[in-house]
This record gives structure tokens, sequence and C-alpha cells, in this order.
């Protein structure tokens, strides 16, 4: 199968690979985002942490900064680790233990736990079964300790999921993995260049975003809450929704009232996922339920035609666009109209041949990747 390891490993790609110029900047931003989270710079000095996947490095840079006793980096990529060695060098501090472990998550035993358990971008998409790779990285979290992980819904990632759709309309099937390279980084580099805050160059965006194939699916936050309900607690997450104005008495312990608040809360507010410009207020759960599955079945369908080129997978995925601009411009007729618009653009494909992305679309984004943080309930099993 080709995975996202594979693939890497295949091409001498290495991955999650960022401009860090300014690391005062990059350091306040992870930072804020530890801190939504609710990982205060101080929680991580002195801890044991475990890394898993953190390709080039560039994340563990602020970590490592902060003294941790312990840090273990795991990694399937040889070359990955290779990279991040040299990456870390300028901030690790000499009395923090670092362990370079190269091997597969889901075959390792359970022989350690640690205070804080990172897991960014290894798992939606990524994993052939994403519920039970989380699984497995949470047995790795200690009683009392915090698990940090994204996700990816079908929603956050719909306008990805369109534009890996339409590079697959204009190169086709056939052309080379540098071929298709080469095509698409004009096309979408004026997308990349309406994000005011991005650090990617255009190039590796292309190859991450939209060249690198897809495995297993989504991992929603609604599911990562209810995965993890029967031994962690929901502490924080990016963008922050979690507000409950409850009494803290009544959550009794193991009553799970406060995963199912957390879960109804991700379900109320998952429409503004789809637009990183825009913040509409909640919607019904059933709405936005409605909407999930609309984008679930599009993704579906253009992930089946990466590897099945049969136009009837093309066909689903333009019916599914239909229902979700139908469903996106009760809140939001702009983006329900340029989703209209996409729509059109693959009918005239179906007929000419060619595709061309409508007014509008370049700015559109989503939420596409979210952080949660977990805490492991002292009297979990």
């Amino acid at each position: 199968m080709n995975t996202p390891v594979s693939f890497y490993q295949h091409h001498g790609i290495l991955p999650g690979v960022h401009k860090v110029d300014d690391l005062r900047s990059h350091f306040s931003q992870r930072e804020a985002l530890f801190r939504q989270l609710g990982i205060v710079p101080r929680l991580l000095r002195d801890a044991r942490i475990l890394d898993i996947g953190p390709g080039g490095g560039y994340y563990a840079l602020y970590n490592l900064a902060q003294r941790p006793r312990a840090y273990v980096v795991l990694d399937r990529n040889a070359r990955a680790i290779e990279h991040l060695k040299q990456t870390i060098a300028p901030v690790l501090h000499p009395e923090t233990v670092l362990t370079f472990r190269c091997a597969d998550l889901l075959e390792m035993a359970v022989d350690d736990t640690f205070d804080l358990v990172i897991c960014e971008a290894v798992i939606a998409w990524q994993q052939e079964q994403p519920e039970t790779f989380l699984e497995r990285v949470s047995a790795f979290v200690a009683p009392g300790g915090v698990l940090l992980i994204t996700c990816m819904d079908s929603a956050s990632w719909l306008f990805e999921m369109l534009r890996r759709l339409a590079g697959r309309l204009i190169t086709g099937h056939a052309l080379a993995l540098d071929a298709r390279l080469a095509l698409l980084e004009p096309v979408f580099a004026p997308h990349l260049h309406t994000l005011a805050a991005g650090n990617r160059l255009p190039a590796q965006w292309v190859m991450t975003n939209l060249l690198v194939p897809l495995v297993g699916g989504p991992l929603s936050m609604g599911t990562a809450i209810a995965t993890l309900a029967d031994d962690f607690v929901p502490l924080g997450s990016a963008p922050h929704f979690l507000t409950d104005w409850s009494w803290y008495k009544r959550y009794a312990a193991g009553s799970g009232e406060y995963w199912r608040e957390a879960r109804t809360q991700y379900h109320r507010n998952l429409h503004n996922l789809l637009d990183q410009r825009r913040l509409h207020p909640p919607n019904p759960e059933e709405a936005n339920l409605e909407l999930l599955a609309a984008c679930d079945w599009a993704c579906r369908h253009i992930q089946a035609y990466e590897t099945d080129p049969d136009v009837a997978h093309v066909r689903e995925a333009r019916e599914a666009v239909a229902r979700i601009a139908d469903l996106v411009r009760v809140y939001d007729p702009e983006v329900g109209a340029v989703l209209c618009a996409f729509g059109r653009a693959l009918d005239d494909h179906a007929k000419a041949g060619a595709f061309l992305f409508p007014d509008g679309f370049a700015p559109l984004f989503g939420r596409t990747q979210q952080h949660l943080s977990f805490v492991r309930r002292v009297d979990a099993g």
C-alpha cells in the first residue's frame, strides 16, 4: 500500500519542513497554541515527553527549549530523524535526556508512560484505522498526564480535497510526480499567497497537501472525544470552542457528562471549520451533522478517484458539492455561491476537458487542522 510514510521514503522527501526565520516568533506562536490547550510552559519543564512523528522537528524546537527532563522522539522515517537531530541541536539543554526510536508505534509494547504525549499531523488520513491508532497513542499517557493530538474532519479539509480533485483533473493520473508538481505549483501558488500567516513554500505545500497519498480517513474532534471518553477528559482545543458554565461538582467521576457536552459543542460549531476567514454563530446540531455527512460523501469519492480513475467518483463528488452548497448558503450565501460555481466548473470539465477555478475560490481554506488536549484520569485503567 502506498502510505504517506512509504511515499516520503520512496521519494526522499522530508515531511513537515517549515520556514522558521524568526525563532522568537515561532516560539511565541507555539506558546499561544499550548496556552489555548491548557499547557503552560512550566508544565514542560522537567517533564517526560513522547513526541510521535515530529517530522522535520520544527515544532519540537519549542518543546525542547522548555528543558524537559526526558524527550523521546518516535518516527518511522529514519531520514526525518536524522534531519531532526540537526534542527533541534541549537535549543537542546544538556540535562535533557534525548532518545530517538525509529519504529512503528503499533508494533511497540507499552513499556513506559509519559507526562505529555504529542501526536501532531499523524492520525487523520495518515493511518488505516485512525481511531485504533489514537487509542494506541493514548496508552502511552501516564495517569494525570496530558495528551495533545491534531484532528481533521471532512468539513475542515473540504477545500483542500476539492483542490486535490482539481489537481487530478488538471494533470490526469499518468504523469510522474515531478511533472505533476511542476504543473500544479503555479496553479496553486496564488491560492497559498492569500494566507496571511502561511510559512510554507508553494512547492512544499503542493507536495504535502495535494500529492502525498491519503490512507484511512478523517479523525474529527467529535470522534476523538468519544474514542477517549472512558479514560480521558477534554482539557482544551484550538480553535478554542470548549465552554462550560456548569458547576464543577456536577461532574461525578466517570459520569461522561463533560465529554458529551464537549462533543455537542463541536457538532454545533463545526461549520466554522469550513472557512478560516469567517466566524458564524453556532448552528443546530442536526444541520451541522448533515453538513458533515455531505462533506464525508465528497471527500470519500475524491479520495477514491485518486487511485481509481472512474469518472463515477467525480460525479458523486459533484452531487455532494451541490448538497454542501445548499447547506452552506443558509448561513453564508457567498461561500455557498462559490461552491455552486465549483460544481459548474466540474460540469465544464466533463464537457470540454479543461478545469478552471471559479472566481472567489482561491482564498477558501478551512481551519484544516485542529488541536485537542486531554488529561488522563488518575483512576483510568
